[in-house]
């Protein structure tokens, strides 16, 4: 007897892609790399863009707090008034999809953003830094900056998201995926109704653990970024936020 599985569990981008490929009618594929199939090629860059706007809006799974960077480097910086200053030097990483500064003691005045950095470079190429909007520059002095903390918000892979928030991808996906291919979300399989509940059912997953009350309600944790408000000023409440 063959075994129950969840519908639509799937656990990589290749069980995905398949799902919205069954849901048309096509044979599933082994491989969506190499493939050629222009539907197949249409499956993975949908999933993926449908992946980036779901995880960008940032939930328990891929959001940290207090996230240790170390500087990448080093520049030399001459202000206007001739004053000089050695920068600490922090790259954006590549995972990352949003982030605020871990608000402790040290950072409270800080104003950074991201943006490419002038005088930085690694192989001749200038990269993405973490910019000082205050002072207009691409780092923070060195002798009073050694790390910076942020809460990140991470772009993780397909395969590592909880099952939950993959079947509600896939869901939302499909329903754009069969607009596209087929004309029509309901001869997929792919329903309004379907779409929400996968939708219900994630928020409600990633709220199991949360004990909220008057103070810290949904809407209060949404405007703190999920942050626990600890503090009139939601201040990190650790001494020395750590890279986990």
């Amino acid at each position: 007897m063959p075994s129950l599985s969840p519908l639509n569990a799937a656990t990589s981008e290749l069980d995905a892609v398949n799902v919205l490929l069954a849901a048309i009618g096509e044979q599933p594929v082994t491989d969506i790399v190499s493939s050629t199939s222009a539907d197949v090629q249409l499956a993975v860059d949908i999933i993926k863009r449908v992946s980036v706007a779901v995880q960008a809006e940032g939930w328990r799974f891929n959001t940290e707090f207090g996230y240790e960077l170390v500087p990448a480097g080093t520049t030399a910086w001459v202000g206007s008034d001739g004053s000089t200053a050695t920068l600490n030097v922090w790259k954006i990483p590549a995972s990352l999809l949003s982030f605020c500064l871990t608000q402790n003691s040290q950072q409270l005045l800080l104003d950074m953003m991201p943006k490419r950095s002038i005088g930085y470079l690694e192989t001749a190429l200038t990269v993405m830094v973490f910019w000082d909007r205050k002072l207009n520059r691409e780092g923070l002095d060195s002798s009073r900056y050694t790390k910076l903390y942020i809460d990140p918000v991470w772009l993780l892979p397909f395969a590592d998201m909880p099952t939950s928030a993959q079947q509600y991808i896939v869901q939302r996906a499909g329903r754009m995926f069969a607009q596209r291919v087929v004309g029509s979300t309901e001869v997929a399989g792919f329903s309004a109704q379907e779409e929400a509940l996968a939708l219900r059912i994630l928020k409600r997953q990633e709220s199991i653990d949360d004990d909220l009350n008057i103070i810290e309600n949904s809407d209060t944790l949404r405007i703190w970024n999920g942050r626990r408000v600890n503090t009139l000023f939601a201040l990190d409440g650790r001494s020395s936020p750590a890279k986990v």
